[in-house]
């Protein structure tokens, strides 16, 4: 193949890679596309920029982050943007990002530093190969441009829209997980009552993110489970944690775990075709519902499943409930009961004795309970 692009001087250079690991990995490969995808990219002196794409245009924000060195307030603003300049048009290159694009630098007022930076900008956007045009401050004093679309972006390669959420879940990375964490989390040990049934753009401004404007929900990797991690406890809003397992085993007592941890005999909501692995989850996990490739907030109260409608769900023994039922009017009717006697106690007593030695199979053991059960419908 090399040889018909025309470019044998690169056969020298191939070498076969013989180690077990995945090549991706033993080099480093999949954590630097990560990063070349991630929203926010950090420069070396502690700022930031955050690149959004939406349907319109791509937006580029430059932030000072917890860069504050010993310069001045302007001058530490204007050596952040001017080091961005590099960053950005490197970035937009390596994503090859297209179409509008604005970037929104920290505002200057020295109009020397802002001809400077937007010269410094226009210097590293000039050895892009693609074409780039309009590069100017707009009457906001944002600069735009426009960059000639060449092939699909980066993200079109290692990126898929997930089929559940359409995209509209949000990766928090360490940092935001534990910002969050200590706003949904009190000192106290309790959770905060302000995140209940909040969607993810109130939580965020809540709690001082910043966040895509589509994002309906939060979602934060994590690998713990405590009272202390608030991901772990019951949360009732938008943010769900996320683990990851190295088989069905492991995930099996991570589950398990979790509900120990907040949530014992409540609900449990499993996604898999595996009848073996649905099985076993069905048979040890401690909940009174187990629910399979259905959602959790519908299915749980019987609006996309078999169960009892009901918004009220028993826990059972092991949650501390009188009864594992969805509750319904059923449960809230008093029924008075009326029995008269069917046998004497001597009669049990002789049942007792005749059977005493006699070798009792499960199937029969099985065959008396159900009609046991028959009998106490009637």
């Amino acid at each position: 193949m090399l040889e018909e692009t025309g470019k044998k001087d690169l056969i020298k250079k191939l070498r076969k890679y013989f180690k077990d690991e995945d090549i991706f990995e033993y080099y480093n490969i999949n954590s630097q596309i990560e990063r070349a995808l991630d929203r926010k990219v950090y420069l070396d002196s502690g700022a930031y920029i955050i690149i959004e794409k939406t349907e319109a245009l791509i937006s580029i924000d430059v932030n000072t982050g917890q860069n504050i060195g010993n310069k001045t307030s302007q001058e530490l603003i204007f050596q952040t943007n001017l080091k961005a300049t590099k960053e950005i048009a490197r970035q937009i290159k390596l994503r090859n990002l297209a179409g509008i694009i604005i970037v929104d630098f920290i505002d200057m007022k020295k109009i020397s530093d802002r001809k400077r930076v937007l010269e410094e900008l226009k210097k590293y956007l000039s050895e892009d190969k693609a074409e780039i045009n309009s590069v100017e401050y707009t009457n906001l004093g944002l600069i735009q441009f426009t960059r000639k679309r060449q092939g699909k972006e980066l993200a079109f390669y290692y990126k898929e829209k997930c089929q559940y959420c359409e995209g509209t879940g949000y990766f928090l990375s360490k940092e935001e997980s534990e910002k969050l964490g200590r706003f949904i989390l009190r000192a106290n040990g309790t959770m905060n009552p302000q995140i209940v049934g909040k969607d993810a753009q109130t939580l965020a401004k809540l709690s001082g993110l910043n966040i895509p404007s589509n994002v309906k929900l939060l979602l934060s990797e994590q690998s713990t489970v405590s009272k202390s991690n608030p991901y772990s406890r019951e949360k009732l809003t938008t943010i769900l944690a996320f683990y990851v397992e190295d088989n069905p085993e492991k995930a099996c007592e991570k589950a398990i775990e979790l509900l120990e941890n907040e949530g014992k005999g409540h609900t449990l909501i499993i996604h898999s075709e595996n009848k073996d692995i649905i099985r076993e989850f069905a048979l040890k996990k401690p909940v009174s519902r187990m629910l399979v490739n259905v959602g959790g907030s519908l299915g749980g109260v019987g609006a996309t499943t078999d169960l009892a409608p009901a918004f009220t769900l028993g826990c059972g023994a092991v949650g501390g409930s009188s009864t594992s039922d969805n509750i319904t009017p059923m449960n809230l009717i008093n029924i008075r009961r009326v029995a008269v006697g069917v046998r004497e106690l001597s009669d049990l007593k002789k049942d007792t004795n005749t059977s005493s030695n006699l070798d009792v199979t499960n199937s029969e053991v099985e065959d008396m309970i159900r009609r046991i059960i028959a009998e106490y419908r009637k």
